[in-house]
């Protein structure tokens, strides 16, 4: 620009047969707002990245079908597992058979756009418990149907123990 502004731009050519031969034809639209725009959600979406990735609790996204979609590494070590062994595997998978009438009835809150918090017992890749405060968060659509969940958890394994050992005694 004369200001001495950068602008980003999409240039479509193409040949224009004339009685001379060929001439070039161009388009030309300034894309610089859509470049920006795309450089700030880069940014932000960085930002929140590092956010749930350096996290001491546990963070988990799964779609609809509960496959896990993102794990942080918090998360995952919890269970004993590496993010990227989780990822694509039903949230299920690390659920003791015992508690899967629960949790049915859990996941029947969420997918009826219901957010709450509850303790959640997981079976760790050893086969021990990890328990933990769950706060599940049901997500939508564009159309505004359950599109999945979203939760965060604290490990609070320690104090079931202490709680189990109390009222052994």
């Amino acid at each position: 620009t004369p200001a001495g502004d950068c602008k980003a731009i999409l240039q479509l050519s193409f040949p224009i047969k004339t009685d001379d031969g060929y001439r070039i034809g161009a388009l030309v639209r300034d894309i610089t707002e859509r470049k920006q725009a795309e450089e700030a959600l880069r940014a932000s979406e960085e930002k929140y990245r590092i956010l749930a990735d350096t996290a001491s609790e546990g963070i988990w996204a799964m779609d609809r079908e509960h496959r896990t979609t993102y794990i942080n590494q918090a998360m995952a070590e919890m269970l004993g597992y590496a993010p990227s062994e989780m990822l694509g595997r039903a949230v299920e998978e690390f659920f003791f058979t015992e508690d899967m009438a629960v949790h049915g009835q859990r996941m029947a809150r969420r997918h009826a756009g219901q957010d709450e918090v509850y303790e959640r017992r997981f079976r760790r890749r050893d086969g021990s418990s990890l328990w933990t405060l769950v706060s599940a968060r049901a997500t939508n659509d564009a159309a505004g149907e359950f599109s999945g969940s979203f939760a965060m958890f604290t490990d609070i394994t320690e104090r079931k123990q202490a709680e189990e050992r109390r009222l052994a005694h």
